[in-house]
């Protein structure tokens, strides 16, 4: 029965990483993304500013206008990018799964016989508690 707590714990623990890494990952990409998107703001207006004094005004609206778009496709695909990146981390959190569904409730192939599992402390009252245990159950120990 021991053992079966050490490898729910070790379970609920790797479990609580895995979603931190997973938040994290996905708060140091949008950070990421808003830093290079201010950097590339900032060389466009860096350049913009060099090039107003060698450009008369037309030049310089149709120039600031390509630059523009350019910077305006950029941002949409990185933004694709992080939309697409979001999207994989969340089926990753949604694919970890429950105590309970790797314990079983008996009924699974894996599970052994009914006195097995009594002979292995897993009791009704057991599987009735393990049911309701999450990741997120434990995440206040990681």
């Amino acid at each position: 029965m021991e053992d079966l707590w050490k490898r729910a714990k070790s379970f609920a623990e790797e479990a609580g990483k895995k979603s931190q890494t997973i938040t994290q990952s996905s708060s140091a990409t949008f950070v990421n993304l808003v830093t290079e998107t201010a950097k590339k703001s900032k060389e466009l207006a860096l350049e913009a500013s060099k090039k107003a004094d060698q450009f008369n005004a037309a030049d310089f609206v149709a120039e600031t206008a390509k630059k523009s778009k350019e910077f305006a496709a950029e941002a949409s695909k990185k933004a694709d990018q992080f939309k697409v990146a979001a999207l994989k981390q969340a089926d990753q959190i949604q694919n970890i799964k429950s105590i309970a569904d790797i314990i079983g409730t008996g009924t699974g192939s894996g599970s052994g016989s009914e006195a097995e599992l009594l002979e292995f402390g897993v009791t009704d009252d057991l599987r009735e508690f393990a049911e309701g245990l999450t990741s997120a159950t434990f995440q206040a120990f990681s």
